[in-house]
Formats: structure tokens, C-alpha cells, sequence
């Protein structure tokens, strides 16, 4: 085989990696070409708390892939400590290859079933659908690539031009739920704080993602940027006990030994071991004198207006969209009792609303891709 044709053997198996990724909402942080048969990758979810790194590789060996090369990707996926394995073979897989396929719990696809399906069910582009609500948008693909070009990877702060060029936006939709909160007085016989006042609120919180939404405010209060945080998501690694006192500690901001009456410094030793996996987890940190925990959540405490981003945003009705749609991929019900949980309060799901934002996707002269979402929810101070 002369060097021409391997290069662009090589050059093929490249664009199958870099297009599945794509085509799955990933990002190629390595692209190796091992030979001219063999590329492999690893990429990550967009989505800020969504999982771990999964490898792709992409063979033209000139026959089926073999058990043998399962068998192979399934070690580095274990050793590696990887989110999940994927092999591309152009040629297809032999029955031995498919069998051990599904005992590794590999993703397999020939190149004709990658061409078929370039997109997942859930990246899936719908021809046409009507959207029972959605907040308004705030700008156009005119104004959005404008604000793309300007992302680009700079070369000695573009002294040298870009190392990276904008290949496409695209507008999509995400699902976020509306959950009405009501917070009650709860007495120091059950908390190691004493609250004194019930509230409610109205929390938003993505259903593809589980980020939980909040508002900040200009410096002069006349403009309102989205912000989200991924506590809910961070909140599934930890036992009921360390919810619990978590959700204290950041209610308080610092929660002192010596401020506490005999009964619940008593309460607060008996939750050493949680408040130790809170630290661990980064959720807390033990405050300088060494007397107490400090919460590290940034976030508005629970009665905080900015939460409620629907009562700072204009919506449509009955939204007719070719766009991109993203799948609900936590559930209603859990996201309701993590919010109660983290919160320490009652609540009700009160419907879902889609919110508009743009997906840029860049190629830089490597190869890699990167993908970056902006919002674009247009606000009534707008």
C-alpha cells in the first residue's frame, strides 16, 4: 500500500471517530492513530456532571473484527477506569466478536450502521414537533455566530490568527422542571440549627443534565445572566445522614461547636463520620480556628428571588421547532426529592418548560473537536 493510500485510510478512520463523537455530544480530548487500521480517542460528555471518559476506536483491518479485539478494548476500558468502550469496525464484526460484545458490555457499530444512525435516539434531530412551553429567545444565528467566531481558540492572542475553526451552531431545546417549595419551621429537637421561619420558593432544574438553575443579577440590577450548579447531581454520592447535615451547614454558612448548646454539640459528634464524607466530597470545609464547618456552595440560600427564573423570563406557547431536542434523562420524582432533600422541605412538580441554547462546534488544525453551549434565554430586562 503506497503512503498516499494509507494516509487516507488513516484520514477515514479519523472522521468516523470524530463524527460519532460528535454525533453522541462528546468531546475529543485525544486522537491517536496508532496505524493505518487503528484510531483511538477518548472523549468526554459536554454536560458538565454527566460521567466519565470513554474510549472509541475505529478499525479497518480488512475483515470482521475479531473476539480478540473486543476482548482488547474491554481491558483498557477496566484498566483505565473508563465511563464505557466503543468499536467502530468498517467492515462489520464476526458472531464471536458481537457474543463477547455483549458479555464485556461494549458499544459496537459497523460503518453502515454508523452512517444510518449518526445520531443517537436522544441527539435525534425531529423533522417537526410543538412544545407545549418555552422561554423566548434572545438572539438570532446571525448575532450567535458572531459571538462564536469570537470563542475561537487564539494563537499568541490571535497575533497569529485561530487554532481552531467554527464548524456549525446548532439550536437546540432542554427540558426544565418547575418544582413549587414550601419550607416549614422546623424546631431544634430535630436539627442541629435552628430555622424560625417557614418559605417558599419556585426552584428550576434541567432534566437531560440536573443542573439546578439560578439568576445573577447585574451590579445596577438591570441585567440577568443564568447561572446553574451541579450540587443535585453531586448530591447522589452521599448517604441520607450526610444530605442531612449538609443541607444544615449550608443553610447556617458555618455551623460553630462553641455556638451550640450540651445537646447538639451531642448531635453534631454523632455526625462526625457525615460531615468527614462532606469534606471529602468538598461540600464543606472545617473553618480556620478548627471549631466548626463552612459551607463551600456558593449558591442562593433557599427564599433567594433568582431562583425563580420564570418569573424573570418571557415564555411562548404551543412553540412549533425543527431544532434539536434534549431527552429527559433523570427522573421528575427523584429530582423533586433531591431538592427536598437538599432544602429540607415539601414540594410538587408543576410542569415543564424548554429552554433555548446554542451548541458551537470547533475543529482545531489537530483534529480534535470542542464543543461549547451559551444560553440563550432572553430576560424581561432585555
Amino acid at each position: 500500500m503506497d503512503k498516499a493510500s494509507e494516509t487516507s485510510d488513516m484520514d477515514q478512520l479519523k472522521d468516523i471517530v470524530i463524527s460519532y463523537a460528535a454525533s453522541r455530544g462528546l468531546t475529543v480530548k485525544t486522537l491517536e492513530v496508532e496505524s493505518e487500521h487503528k484510531v483511538t480517542a477518548k472523549a468526554k460528555l459536554d454536560v458538565q456532571s454527566a460521567g466519565g471518559e470513554v474510549l472509541i476506536e475505529a478499525l479497518d483491518l480488512g475483515r470482521k473484527a475479531s473476539k480478540r479485539q473486543i476482548q482488547s478494548i474491554a481491558k483498557i476500558v477496566a484498566d483505565e477506569g473508563l465511563s464505557r468502550g466503543v468499536l467502530i469496525s468498517v467492515p462489520g464484526f464476526s458472531d464471536s466478536a458481537e457474543r463477547q460484545a455483549k458479555k464485556e458490555d461494549i458499544d459496537i457499530l459497523s460503518f453502515a450502521q454508523l452512517e444510518a444512525s449518526m445520531q443517537s435516539p436522544q441527539e435525534k434531530l425531529h423533522p417537526h414537533n410543538i412544545l407545549d412551553k418555552v422561554f423566548v429567545k434572545r438572539m438570532d444565528m446571525e448575532i450567535a455566530r458572531a459571538l462564536f467566531m469570537s470563542k475561537r481558540k487564539k494563537i499568541a492572542f490571535g497575533l497569529l490568527g485561530y487554532s481552531e475553526r467554527l464548524e456549525s451552531i446548532q439550536e437546540r431545546y432542554s427540558p426544565l422542571a418547575r418544582y413549587d417549595l414550601e419550607r416549614n419551621p422546623i424546631g431544634s429537637s430535630d436539627r442541629i440549627v435552628e430555622r424560625e421561619l417557614g418559605s417558599t420558593n419556585t426552584f428550576w432544574v434541567n432534566l437531560n443534565s440536573c443542573q439546578l438553575y439560578h439568576l445573577n443579577f447585574g451590579m445596577m440590577g438591570d441585567r440577568h445572566e443564568l447561572r446553574s450548579t451541579n450540587v443535585l447531581r453531586r448530591m447522589m454520592d452521599l448517604q441520607e445522614g450526610s444530605v442531612r447535615i449538609m443541607s444544615q451547614v449550608f443553610e447556617a454558612g458555618e455551623i460553630r461547636f462553641e455556638s451550640l448548646d450540651p445537646k447538639q454539640r451531642l448531635m453534631m459528634q454523632g455526625a462526625l463520620n457525615d460531615l468527614a464524607q462532606l469534606e471529602k466530597a468538598m461540600f464543606v470545609s472545617i473553618n480556620e480556628k478548627g471549631t466548626g464547618y463552612i459551607s463551600n456552595l456558593s449558591i442562593p440560600p433557599f427564599d433567594d428571588i433568582r431562583y425563580d427564573i420564570g418569573a424573570n423570563a418571557e415564555f411562548e406557547t404551543d412553540h412549533e421547532t425543527t431544532c434539536a431536542i434534549d431527552s429527559v434523562k433523570f427522573p421528575i420524582n427523584g429530582l423533586l426529592m433531591l431538592l427536598c432533600d437538599f432544602f429540607n422541605c415539601t414540594g410538587t412538580f408543576a410542569g415543564v418548560t424548554y429552554l433555548p441554547y446554542l451548541q458551537g462546534r470547533f475543529i482545531g488544525k489537530d483534529g480534535l473537536i470542542r464543543n461549547e453551549q451559551v444560553g440563550n434565554l432572553k430576560m424581561k430586562d432585555a
